[in-house]
């Protein structure tokens, strides 16, 4: 029967697995919903149909070994009548409604069968979609924070949060790379400051050998002549 097998289906879907391979968990969940309720409704009205074949075959089925046992009982008048042949048509008689029950017994027991298992499932069913109705919520909510816990893990991976840290770490990292710009500047400005002093330095320490010569040759030039003196005018 289809609807046992559609009723055995949704029973044994799982849906967390469902709402897992779910783009849209919410749409997805509702529709399963939708199909446990049609299943419920197909399952009653299945369930109501069988019950009343049920009814019409036991209905069958007594009428039939009664109309058996009657002609059971004319097959017996006839033979203390002592009319055999006419107890002999009463026995074909009895035997074809004898038969007639042994087919509405196995149709009353298949019907039976059917009918337990459709009720069985059904219960199962609609249990199933009380729980899956009450644990809706719970269910989005599990898949929302699940999500929300991939995205973080995404996140953290990749290194794009949004992270007020970050912000405090680039704004570290300018600074620092502002100081070094400063420091650097300085340094080329003392260079520059190093350099004219050097000159400078260089300039006097040539100023003092020139002064360092000039005393050298001072000491070593030849001391002036004397001057001879004067002779006394003879004329005089």
């Amino acid at each position: 029967m289809a609807i046992l097998n559609r009723v055995t289906t949704l029973i044994r879907a799982n849906v967390n697995d469902l709402l897992d391979r779910a783009e849209d968990p919410e749409k997805t969940l509702n529709q399963i919903l939708r199909d446990m309720a049609a299943g419920i409704s197909e399952a009653r009205s299945q369930v109501a149909d069988v019950i009343a074949q049920q009814k019409l075959t036991e209905a069958s089925l007594h009428q039939a070994k009664t109309v058996s046992e009657e002609w059971g009982r004319k097959a017996a008048v006839a033979l203390r009548s002592g009319s055999e042949d006419l107890a002999r048509e009463c026995l074909r008689r009895r035997n074809d409604y004898q038969q007639n029950a042994d087919l509405y017994e196995r149709q009353l027991a298949s019907q039976t069968e059917t009918t337990n298992q459709l009720r069985k499932d059904l219960q199962l069913l609609a249990a199933k979609y009380a729980k899956t109705e009450r644990d809706k919520e719970a269910l989005l909510a599990r898949y929302h924070v699940t999500k929300a816990q991939e995205k973080i893990q995404k996140v953290q991976v990749t290194g794009t949060f949004d992270d007020p840290a970050n912000d405090l770490r680039r704004m570290e990292d300018k600074i620092m790379r502002g100081e070094a710009r400063v420091a650097g500047r300085a340094v080329v400005a003392g260079d520059s400051l190093e350099s004219r002093l050097s000159q400078l330095d260089a300039a006097e320490g040539d100023l003092s050998l020139e002064a360092d010569l000039l005393e050298l040759k001072a000491r070593l030039a030849p001391p002036p002549a004397a001057e001879a003196p004067t002779e006394p005018d003879s004329a005089g």
